[in-house]
């Protein structure tokens, strides 16, 4: 008989282990990037929304009427600016309270948009409350 091939080759045990492979370095590519991202600090930028909570109604009336709620960060603010169908209509500086009225303005405003701003006191601004038609 001498040298002879085997009667079988099995060819599908060399394609388990190389997926493996390619599975385990997919993997590590995928963890070494996320920490990677956090390590240079490019997830660590966003920006966190303040908290505070404003109310805007009418009153019998039909006047506009603008309060403070409530929120851990009202002291924070330094000033609020409202803004009816994108006009600046009066700025309100701090300090504030819950239960404050911020605006009372005479008129109807059911057709609107009303846009409450707040300037807080690390320089950022958010828009705390936005009433659209």
């Amino acid at each position: 008989m001498g040298i002879g091939i085997p009667d079988q080759i099995n060819r599908e045990d060399a394609v388990s282990e190389v997926i493996g492979v390619i599975l385990t370095v997919a993997l590590v590519v995928i963890l070494a990037a996320v920490v990677g991202a956090f390590s240079f600090g490019m997830v660590g930028n966003v920006s966190k929304n303040k908290d505070v909570a404003i109310s805007i109604r009418t009153n019998s009336t039909g006047s506009l009427l603008i309060t403070i709620v409530g929120g851990r960060d009202v002291p924070l603010l330094t000033s609020v600016h409202v803004l009816i169908n994108g006009a600046d209509m009066t700025t309100v500086t701090g300090p504030f309270r819950s239960g404050q009225q911020l605006y009372g303005l005479p008129g109807s405003y059911g057709q609107a948009n009303i846009a409450v701003v707040g300037y807080f006191a690390d320089n950022t601004t958010q828009i705390l409350i936005e009433k659209m038609p």
